[in-house]
């Protein structure tokens, strides 16, 4: 079930910064990938082809104390006393946690889920995601034990260009699920079930990023929570894309 956001949702995106300023993190290619492809190792903080994440090349955890580390969050390694902790883990196929503790200010933490790969220098994009050809017009996903006060929010990021900066991924972010009919507000999570996100209920919430959102170049789905000195301890489970009547489009 949802709920609408208002002040609270206004406070929540104030306080989560550009995913693409998160977006530094090292893709991993599939059998198809091109030579110059490194293979893709688990860390900690980021799981490879995470397994029944359809088309999913890699998910990894980040947050407001290690947005730009190039392997996810660590959960081994222990921030300061006050920072934010993010851990990600996959108990089962077909699920992904998120957990820890958000910092005392300015805390928020991401599960990212990727779909586009890049060379073994981080310098092209050789591989984009084209959800549009594959007749895809929506993402949806069950979450488990949201936090019942700021909840989470679902982002969207897509390829910019094919030139890349290491450290740095090339992509239009600001992308969030809003409240129809009106659109004026993000879309918050606040109770445990299923989530149906239509890609034509993402807007943009950033004045300096386009605000076309190019499913012909999907590069990632987000899901976020964001507050001040919180426990959390979530799980999306059962992601699909599915087509406009409903039907799960699958590789």
């Amino acid at each position: 079930m949802t709920g609408r956001g208002g002040a609270r949702a206004a406070a929540f995106v104030a306080s989560i910064t550009s995913l693409a300023a998160l977006a530094g993190l090292p893709a991993c290619g599939g059998s198809d990938a091109p030579p110059e492809q490194p293979s893709c190792e688990d860390r900690d903080g980021l799981i490879c082809g995470p397994d029944g994440f359809p088309f999913a090349v890699v998910s990894a955890a980040v947050s407001d104390y290690c947005a730009e580390n190039d392997a996810g969050c660590p959960a081994t390694t222990v921030p300061p006393a006050g920072a934010t902790i993010a851990r990600l883990s996959q108990p089962e196929p077909g699920k992904l946690c998120l957990a820890g503790r958000l910092a005392t200010t300015g805390g928020f933490a991401v599960l990212i889920v990727r779909f586009s790969t890049l060379n073994a220098d981080r310098t092209k994009v050789t591989k984009t995601f084209n959800a549009d050809a594959l007749g895809i017009t929506q993402v949806t996903f069950s979450i488990d034990s949201p936090p019942p006060g700021p909840g989470v929010l679902v982002g969207a990021a897509v390829t910019k260009g094919l030139d890349n900066t290491p450290g740095q991924r090339n992509v239009i972010d600001g992308f969030r699920l809003m409240t129809p009919p009106l659109f004026d507000e993000m879309l918050i999570i606040r109770e445990p079930g299923p989530v149906v996100a239509p890609f034509a209920n993402f807007r943009q919430t950033s004045d300096d990023q386009s605000p076309t959102f190019d499913t012909t170049l999907l590069d990632g789905i987000a899901i976020a929570v964001g507050a001040a000195d919180l426990d959390y301890d979530f799980c999306i489970r059962d992601f699909k894309f599915l087509d406009a009547a409903g039907n799960e489009v699958a590789p």
